[in-house]
């Protein structure tokens, strides 16, 4: 439990097109479907009262909100605490962000909230919407984290479980590529880099619940390697959680990398394209859409010992649909 950190609910959830949207849900012919609307979970007046006692008491505050009406109704709640007793640093955190306009996340960034939003809605979500619900452009708009970087906004990442895999790193790839089951990209202009999307599962998810001098980041002086072979990590107390997060952790050659580092983007746009890792497997086809296939690497240092058997290749199939994924364990097709 954190100290003085309270949850409210503004408007309904998104998988049940129950979030409060400005304009007008539409059918499968694109036309406003007039039986179809969203749900307050907290009415404005309600959420308003029970806002300002927190706010007022010094407590931080985390929203869920999903419709661009909700989060104009939330961020006229906090403009109106701020204005009547103004905090500095209160980080109030929009917690979903599912739909929102450009205007808003300027609104947000003057206000001094901050973002902590599910990267999973895009990927899941914007070709079934893009068909009935949202229509194809408030659709892919959903989740505009490039629009929250470029204003400064500290933005995190979190699952939702079971809306979207507790699984940081699965999490950081939907935000750099917001790759839905058909293929396509779900508003390429909204993807953000590597680097920030790490840092979307670390520090600044941290960052959100005022925790970053304790969790998040690696300090210097507490990775050592005492040997090609071995690297050593220093924590402060036990974690059950780093443990569960070490086979997450990718080695990479730290030269070859450096060698092709352009405009301060930590190697990642020739990462995207090259291999630089260490590893047993060697990457030899990538479809985010789809997965990976990566063959034996032979040369590997620590070797392969004789005289036992190797897959000499293996294929990771991303599999997004449950009833997609059911249907092909019984057909053997993975």
């Amino acid at each position: 439990m954190l100290d003085k950190h309270v949850k409210l609910f503004c408007d309904g959830a998104i998988i049940s097109q129950l979030m409060q949207m400005k304009e007008p849900y539409l059918d499968r012919e694109g036309k406003p479907d007039r039986h179809h609307h969203g749900e307050w979970m907290m009415e404005p007046g309600v959420l308003r009262e029970v806002f300002d006692a927190y706010w007022d008491a010094g407590w931080q505050v985390h929203v869920h909100v999903n419709g661009d009406l909700g989060l104009e109704v939330l961020l006229d709640v906090i403009e109106d605490a701020q204005r009547r007793t103004p905090r500095t640093d209160h980080r109030t955190v929009i917690v979903h962000f599912a739909n929102s306009t450009e205007e808003q996340t300027d609104r947000i960034s003057r206000l001094g909230a901050i973002v902590s939003a599910n990267p999973y809605y895009p990927v899941g979500f914007a070709d079934k919407y893009g068909e009935w619900g949202l229509g194809p452009e408030r659709a892919d708009a959903m989740v505009r984290s490039a629009s929250v970087l470029r204003r400064g906004i500290p933005l995190s990442f979190h699952s939702d479980l079971p809306m979207c895999p507790a699984d940081p790193m699965l999490m950081a790839s939907f935000g750099v590529n917001r790759v839905t089951p058909s293929g396509r990209v779900a508003g390429p202009e909204q993807r953000i880099g590597v680097h920030d999307a790490l840092r979307a599962v670390t520090i600044e998810a941290a960052h959100s619940w005022r925790r970053e001098h304790e969790l998040g980041s690696i300090a210097p002086g507490t990775t050592q390697a005492p040997d090609p072979y071995t690297v050593v990590f220093t924590l402060k107390e036990p974690s059950a959680i780093f443990l569960s997060t070490v086979p997450e952790i990718q080695v990479v050659n730290s030269k070859l990398v450096q060698r092709n580092v352009k405009d301060g983007d930590h190697g990642e746009g020739w990462l995207s394209r090259n291999d630089a890792g260490t590893g047993s497997f060697a990457l030899r086809r990538h479809d985010p859409a789809v997965g990976f296939i990566a063959t034996r690497f032979k040369d590997h240092f620590y070797g392969w010992e004789p005289g036992k058997k190797w897959f000499d290749e293996i294929e990771f199939r991303s599999v997004l649909d449950v009833n997609t994924r059911v249907l092909g364990m019984f057909k053997v097709d993975y």
